[in-house]
């Protein structure tokens, strides 16, 4: 009886996360939470801010994911005429061998609309609190870093800036765009 049991609660306890994540794919919600810290988007005139965290170098993650999102970017007029559309790559590297102009300059290689911040040591651990960051350093190469590598996407209001959806670097463009018209359907 006691291994029928605890094999039960084991079944039961694997299945949480599984059966979460179904119930929140088939009901489609999103939650959205402030951001506590939003004083490096004040200078943003965008009605929505897609915020992605990497470091100039990165040899295959930031580029092709700021790719698409430039992509979109450019694009963006055709799918949300109501609402200003930009990105912030935040430079998560603090080796201090990459400075804000180059920061800036590397995210304007992709799009215009797409503008690089360079935080420092107190901002980004803000940042990584706000957003629930995974930053790790390699130990044996300096210039690779592990880090989180997501979309944030976040919509401006009255009150500041609410994180609407988080997306997977993975994610296509299309569900990207969706995200965009999700935010900015809560604007309008």
């Amino acid at each position: 009886m006691n291994k029928l049991l605890s094999s039960f609660l084991l079944a039961l306890l694997m299945g949480i996360p599984v059966l979460m994540i179904i119930g929140a794919s088939y009901f489609n919600q999103s939650h959205s939470y402030d951001v506590v810290n939003d004083h490096f988007l004040s200078e943003s005139e965008n009605d929505i801010e897609i915020l992605f965290f990497g470091f100039v170098g990165c040899a295959s993650v930031c580029p092709s994911s700021l790719t698409m999102l430039a992509t979109l970017l450019e694009s963006q007029d055709k799918f949300v005429k109501s609402a200003r559309v930009g990105a912030t790559f935040v430079d998560i590297n603090l080796s201090g061998t990459v400075d804000e102009t180059q920061v800036e300059n590397y995210s304007r290689l992709f799009s215009n609309k797409i503008r690089g911040i360079n935080p420092d040591e107190k901002d980004l651990e803000m940042m990584r609190r706000d957003f629930s960051l995974r930053i790790t350093s390699n130990r044996r190469t300096e210039d690779l870093i592990t880090h989180t590598d997501h979309y944030f996407v976040l919509a401006k209001s009255t009150d500041g800036w609410s994180v609407v959806r988080i997306l997977e670097n993975s994610s296509n463009a299309d569900t990207v765009r969706k995200a965009i018209s999700e935010a900015a359907s809560l604007i309008i």
